[in-house]
């Protein structure tokens, strides 16, 4: 047994506290997340996630580029075939984004990857492009908004598109402003048992109070912002972190190693 310090393993069947406790926060996330932009909202970026990964197939086309995904079925991702785009291999186009801060996805030894979310703007879009430009010694050119607004993006196709209606729940329309949402939460929050109105039984994890000023560098973007997919080279402060702890608490304890799990609500 590695270093557990929850009752789950011992009495799984009566524990008050959730099991799942990290994947339960994940969940509420994405459910507080959904109910701030609504249905709307959520069309709103995914329409406009699918725009901007069309004017990246349209301007690679016009740059000579070999593009996997096609103009019209796409969403967010755009894989592009270096070798027959004229270029060495997807290695040296990954290898040469790297030189300007910004990571591709590599497929394999041909090809490459762009994927667009929620947080893309229209100047991560403008360097995406340059740095393709670049690449075919061409040169990048002045893009306005009006550039963008003019591009005309394929519809897509009727059978992809959904046509009933989804998140017409309350919870997902009523919430319109942020004191709204606090207030929402409160009233969530005021259902359960909580330490100011009774004593949690068992849920030991519960009981643990951690200062926000404990809290605040998780919130920092060399903690927070890491890509999964991110190359190990660009991860080394965070495998250092881990090797650090790992060996301390082996130290402490005497085990032979520790083995680190994702954050609990803990």
């Amino acid at each position: 047994m590695s270093l557990q310090t929850r009752e789950q393993h011992i009495r799984r069947d009566k524990a008050t506290s959730n099991i799942c406790t990290a994947q339960a926060l994940l969940a509420n996330i994405s459910s507080f997340y959904s109910q701030w932009h609504g249905a709307e909202g959520l069309k709103q970026q995914a329409t406009r996630v699918r725009n901007f990964a069309g004017i990246l197939i349209d301007d690679l086309k016009t740059l000579g580029y070999k593009t996997v995904t096609d103009g019209v079925s796409h969403f967010d991702t755009v894989v592009i075939d270096a070798k027959a785009s004229g270029l060495p291999s997807a290695e040296h186009v990954v290898s040469e984004f790297h030189k300007y801060g910004v990571n591709l996805r590599l497929y394999d030894d041909r090809h490459v990857g762009v994927s667009f979310n929620e947080t893309t703007n229209l100047t991560d879009l403008d360097e995406l492009i340059d740095i393709f430009a670049g690449l075919k010694s061409r040169k990048g050119q002045l893009r306005t908004d009006s550039y963008y607004e003019s591009k005309k993006v394929a519809e897509l196709p009727a059978s992809l598109k959904r046509t009933s209606k989804f998140m017409q729940q309350p919870q997902f329309t009523e919430i319109t402003s942020e004191t709204q949402m606090m207030r929402y939460i409160q009233r969530l929050a005021d259902k359960d048992v909580g330490l100011t109105n009774s004593m949690i039984p068992l849920g030991s994890c519960t009981l643990k109070l951690n200062s926000a000023i404990a809290m605040i560098p998780i919130t920092w973007s060399g903690f927070a912002g890491i890509h999964p997919y991110a190359p190990l080279d660009q991860v080394q402060g965070y495998m250092e972190l881990i090797r650090e702890l790992s060996d301390n608490l082996s130290s402490v304890t005497h085990y032979d190693s520790i083995s680190l799990q994702p954050n609990s609500g803990a």
